[in-house]
């Protein structure tokens, strides 16, 4: 027997019985519909999680600082050896120094802190009025907008754009206890929106001393596989790193066993389902017992029976799977599209997407209940396949 004369016979056979296979494929789609809904929930609740505790480039970048108890400094010889690193792109030193702030009349002790321009482009802080500084050396500054506070400017961020700040550079022992006080006057060209963390960057060749050490480096990766490997390098070379990756890896691998958890939950409900496809595969085979004798009669082989069996089960799995997945991930889209209305309706401009399905967990669903179905069907299809066809003709 030919292998589309066997799907013919096999998807007559379902069409036959339209109310069993119709309540057999609903069990299946109620179970798989039930899985996506969940796995597709805990992945999208992972990616709200991450999304809210750090940007893409924060994933691809890590700090580096001395340790305590090493002679490893931070210098312009450490900044050229991590900069040689495989997977490094980029690599911004950083100064630290507590300074006393002359604006409008006004002074405060703030810190300054002296960074590559370069650093903007992948770090967090983002200039909201202004620009970025024009050189590494310029006499300008980007200020936040908790600074502003301290000067009363926090709702004027565009009138402070242009105008001077005078620099009162304070000796700290945390790098070079050499250094001298100094004087330094910057013009404000930018402004960021953290009202949290008095931030003042001034460009480092500006706030730098030439020979002197830096307080810790900032180092960008070229993927996010690759921060171990640097993370790694960096602690032999005597000093000690920060990553947020380190908290978003706890972060996956938390959500890894919530996924698993609602897998073995909804995993249930389809062991369930699969014993309802025993069960209906069995009843056919009861009802068909003659109908096979016959079949076999005519000269259809053992594998001719199993196959068709097999088939109308792979038919079940493979129906099921694929209207569960897709009711799974409508249900998905229209809670999703009920949140976006209701943030909208109440002038909240994230974006809330807690029901995320990759096309991957679709296919790999969808093959997982076809397999499944054959599995669960295997049982009355060797049954069918074993029948004696005289047993089977002499059966009513």
């Amino acid at each position: 027997m030919k292998i589309i004369d066997s799907y013919r016979l096999a998807r007559g056979n379902l069409k036959r019985s339209k109310l069993r296979s119709f309540l057999t494929i609903s069990g299946v789609v109620v179970s798989i519909s039930s899985i996506v809904l969940l796995v597709s929930l805990a992945i999208g609740l992972q990616k709200l999680s991450i999304s809210r505790i750090a940007s893409i480039n924060a994933l691809t970048r890590l700090t580096a600082m001395p340790k305590s108890n090493s002679d490893a400094k931070i210098n312009d010889a450490m900044i050229k050896k991590i900069d040689k690193l495989p997977s490094v792109e980029f690599v911004s030193p950083e100064v630290q120094y507590p300074s006393r702030v002359t604006f409008l009349e006004t002074q405060s002790d703030i810190i300054a802190t002296g960074i590559k321009k370069e650093y903007l482009d992948f770090s967090d802080i983002a200039v909201k009025t202004g620009a970025n500084f024009t050189s590494n050396s310029s006499s300008e500054a980007i200020v936040s907008k908790a600074v502003l506070k301290l000067f009363g400017k926090e709702n004027d961020p565009e009138g402070v754009i242009g105008k001077e700040m005078a620099f009162n550079i304070i000796p700290t022992s945390n790098i070079d206890s050499e250094i001298k006080t100094k004087q330094i006057t910057a013009k404000i060209i930018g402004t960021t929106d953290d009202d949290t963390i008095a931030n003042i960057y001034l460009p480092l060749d500006l706030l730098h001393d030439s020979g002197a050490n830096y307080n810790s480096a900032s180092i960008k990766i070229d993927q996010r596989q690759n921060v171990k490997q640097v993370k790694s390098k960096l602690e032999e070379f005597g000093l000690q790193t920060t990553t947020i990756s380190d908290l978003v890896d706890q972060i996956d691998q938390a959500f890894m066993y919530f996924q698993i958890i609602l897998c073995a939950i909804g995993g249930i409900a389809l062991f369930v389902a699969a014993i309802g496809i025993v069960n209906t595969m069995t009843i056919s085979l009861l009802e068909r017992t003659h109908e096979i004798g016959i079949m076999k009669a005519l000269g259809a082989k053992d594998g001719d029976v199993r196959r068709i069996f097999l088939y109308e089960s792979a038919i079940i799995g493979f129906t099921g799977g694929l209207m569960g997945v897709a009711l799974g991930w409508l249900i998905g889209a229209f809670i999703n599209l009920i949140i976006a209305i209701l943030l909208n309706m109440n002038h909240v401009a994230d974006k809330i997407v807690i029901f995320v399905m990759p096309l991957n967990l679709a296919i790999f669903i969808l093959v997982f209940s076809t397999l499944l179905a054959l599995f669960a069907g295997a049982y009355p299809a060797r049954r069918g396949a074993r029948l004696s066809p005289f047993e089977a003709l002499r059966y009513q």
